[in-house]
Parts: C-alpha cells; structure tokens; sequence
C-alpha cells in the first residue's frame, strides 16, 4: 500500500479504491456498482447522519435553552361563561358588548409572524362569504390575545 502524496484523498481499502484519484481505468459509476452492499450501507449512514446530527443538536439546544420552554402554570382554565377584556383602544369589554351578535373569536398572538396573519385572512374570507350569503347577520369577528407579556394595547 503506498499513497502517492499527490493525491488529495488516500485510496480507501474499504471502498474498493473508490478514491484512487485517476490510478485506475474505471469510471466512477463503474466504481460505485462494484461497491458491496455493507460498502454502498457504509455510505450511505455516513451521508445521512450528517444532517440527522445537526438536526439533534438544534433540538437539543431548544429543549435546554431556558427560554424556549420557560411556562408558568396558574390554575386551571375556565372555559365559557362571562368574561371581560380591553379592548384595542383600551375600552373594557364584556359578553353583555356583544349580545345579540355572533363572535367569531381568534386566540393568537400579535407578534405571531406566521400562522396567525394566515388564519386571520382565513377568518375575513369567512366574514365576506358569511356577508354575501346572510347579509343581515350580525357577526362580531374578534382577535384575543394570548400572551399578555408582549402585547398589550400601546403595542
């Protein structure tokens, strides 16, 4: 076995002198097709952990970056009911605001950059359609947010 120095990549034993740079007459496809299976399984697992690894390592980093997962539990939700809100110009609110109308209501967040601008058109092409059809129907569509950390109604 002797490599010569010129050679960027020393031939490889285990790949058959897959790497040979230029020592042989074969053709890389001709290379690859006398490739055992265990030798085409090695390649492949090599190729493919690559990525699978730099995938692990991002999961780990947000499952133990302190941030991403830092929630605090109080209680337990009271699902319907009466309620009450401020509005988006600071007004309080309650259902007794809305009687009489059907609310058509968003949970989400206002510094969602994603899903929430989606579902919010969504919900307007619900609100012209439910308007062509039923024009005296009276829907109050309404967004309430969900993190009242970052939003609030200055922002």
């Amino acid at each position: 076995f002797v490599w010569a120095g010129w050679c960027p990549n020393p031939p490889s034993l285990f790949f058959g002198g897959l790497f040979d740079c230029g020592t042989s007459e074969m053709g890389i496809i001709d290379k690859l097709a006398k490739l055992s299976p265990l030798q085409v399984n090695a390649i492949v697992g090599a190729v493919c952990s690559v990525p699978v690894g730099f995938y692990a390592k991002s999961l780990y980093d947000d499952m133990t970056n302190p941030h991403v997962y830092n929630t605090q539990r109080e209680g337990r939700p009271e699902i319907g009911g009466p309620y009450t809100m401020i509005d988006h110009f600071g007004v309080p609110r309650s259902q007794a605001s809305f009687l009489g109308t059907w609310q058509l209501i968003y949970f989400g967040f206002t510094h969602c950059p994603d899903v929430c601008p989606q579902q919010l058109e969504r919900m307007t092409k619900v609100l012209n359609l439910v308007e062509k059809q039923r024009p005296d129907a009276k829907l109050s569509p309404m967004f309430m947010c969900c993190d009242p950390g970052r939003d609030s109604v200055e922002r």
